[in-house]
């Protein structure tokens, strides 16, 4: 049982945040009419109030009533000396019985979410020492089990095939959303015959089941990759903060892409490209919890595990929108690394994301420079279907030749403002305005015509570049980007050091082709 208060999200319990904020409070002078001390007293009751177990602990003959020395830090005609005094005996009292009231609280708000009415769970129990109720309905039969001489039974465990005695030794009813009573329901079985037992050494796994969740308030997420026990240990470890199941979602997929990334030229990592990875969530509701699965397809796990560097640069990144939707709402944030993550999941292209923050930073002015690497990711989300060494050379091939013309748009920039005058009349505004408007609508020819304009303004000559994305429609948006993206004076500074600082020149790029 100890293990459950160690594996477990301790510092979302209330019994931490009882401990960390009390510490916090006696590490400065405080008085009785301090705000601090207000704030934590109103917290200490409303926790207290809800805690479990003091009925144990009156059974282990602890001396210090909590509640009612609560209520004695309430009252006015106690002098504040004597009121810091009962509040550490609260403090110490409830350090001295960890294993229950840490317990109690991860049992009551993490391990219900996957079973009850069993064990510490019934209510019959709930004044019982939780380690002797864990023991007496897991551990104990388990011993019995492998000490007895198994007989042939017609009911065998579902999980290893092993002889269950009975039904009701085996029912399953306590696991919530996988269990049925069959004392009350038959119907979901094959000609009403109840078959779904576990033996004693599988019901005890089962129980385990909340250590392997990462946990969340009401809310729990697992990572089902089963092509290795490494590779379920490395992406289960979601070692970021989170308060909220949006938040777990969010780093799910980072996580999965830093596995991939760490696994890199291990076999197991290869046959995981090959497979679906399943994300098992646990989800509270109002009336309730289910769970909810999704499936990560090998095609999205492949951008995932090319592209751990450019999710990683959009973690925390968020733009906001300067104009609002209407005048009641405020303006539009959005986090740049969700809406990706959204769109490559949801097998849709990042086109629109990119267009509607450039169109908007246009009028705004505001830093998008995170937006190559959100190209970067659409570079591996358009070679779908493509595999092997063609996809690396034509990821690289890709990449060199948008690294090439977004640094062309940077020097055009830099062209546009030597020239007060050009600058002045807003002329390169009006032109990224028809860029955009052309590779929204995915017109060529308009974009094309827009290029050689603004080349001829500036007396450069275009690249041939220019000329091969006629051929490709779909390289011709993601270089269209690229070039709106130095023109807006974007340069992303992780990228200084990109293909070994090689100045690449219309020459170099033609050597390419």
């Amino acid at each position: 049982m100890q293990k459950w208060g160690d594996l477990t999200c301790k510092k979302h319990t209330n019994y931490y945040m009882i401990i960390d904020k009390y510490h916090a409070l006696i590490s400065h002078d405080f008085t009785e009419d301090s705000s601090q001390y207000k704030e934590f007293l109103n917290f200490l009751s409303s926790k207290l109030k809800k805690f479990k177990g003091y009925e144990i602990i009156k059974k282990r003959n602890e001396k210090t009533d909590i509640l009612n020395t609560l209520d004695l830090l309430k009252r006015k005609d106690i002098d504040f000396d004597t009121k810091k005094i009962y509040l550490k005996e609260i403090v110490e009292c409830l350090e001295k019985h960890k294993d229950i009231f840490l317990l109690k609280d991860i049992v009551n708000t993490k391990v219900k979410l996957f079973w009850d009415n069993i064990a510490f769970l019934n209510n019959n129990n709930k004044n019982k020492e939780m380690s002797d109720c864990y023991k007496n309905t897991f551990i104990d039969p388990v011993i019995q089990y492998l000490n007895k001489k198994q007989r042939k039974s017609a009911n065998q465990c579902i999980e290893c095939g092993r002889n269950v005695s009975s039904q009701k030794e085996g029912s399953m009813r306590w696991l919530n959303d996988v269990g049925v009573d069959i004392k009350r329901k038959i119907s979901n079985y094959w000609n009403f015959n109840p078959d779904i037992v576990v033996c004693p050494i599988c019901k005890t796994v089962y129980s385990c089941a909340p250590l392997g969740f990462y946990i969340v308030g009401n809310n729990a997420l697992f990572i089902n990759s089963n092509t290795s026990i490494e590779a379920i240990i490395r992406m289960n470890n979601l070692n970021f903060k989170m308060n909220t199941l949006v938040d777990i979602e969010n780093a799910v997929y980072y996580s999965i892409a830093r596995a991939f990334n760490y696994l890199s030229n291990v076999e197991s990592a290869k046959k995981q490209a090959n497979s679906n990875i399943q994300v098992v969530k646990r989800v509270a509701y109002k009336n309730g919890t289910t769970y909810q699965f999704n499936i990560i397809v090998p095609s999205v796990l492949t951008v995932l595990s090319e592209r751990e560097k450019e999710f990683r640069q959009l973690l925390n990144k968020y733009y906001m929108f300067s104009q609002k939707a209407n005048k009641k709402e405020p303006r539009k944030i959005i986090n740049i690394y969700d809406k990706t993550i959204e769109n490559i999941l949801n097998n849709r292209d990042l086109y629109m994301l990119l267009y509607d923050i450039l169109k908007d930073a246009l009028d705004s002015s505001q830093k998008v420079d995170f937006l190559y690497a959100v190209l970067k990711v659409q570079i591996s989300n358009l070679m779908k279907g493509v595999t092997g060494m063609e996809r690396t050379e034509r990821i690289n091939k890709l990449e060199k030749t948008t690294f090439f013309l977004r640094k062309c748009g940077l020097e055009i920039k830099g062209t546009f403002a030597d020239n007060n005058e050009i600058q002045e009349s807003g002329k390169l505004k009006s032109y990224i305005y028809k860029l955009l408007t052309a590779l929204r609508i995915n017109n060529v020819s308009l974009f094309m015509d827009t290029a050689i304009r603004i080349f001829n303004d500036t007396k450069k000559e275009i690249p041939i570049t220019f000329i091969n994305m006629l051929n490709d429609q779909n390289q011709f948006k993601i270089l269209g980007y690229a070039f709106v993206l130095g023109l807006l004076g974007q340069d992303d500074v992780s990228d200084k050091n990109e293909f070994n600082n090689k100045n690449l020149t219309e020459k170099g790029e033609d050597e390419n082709e």
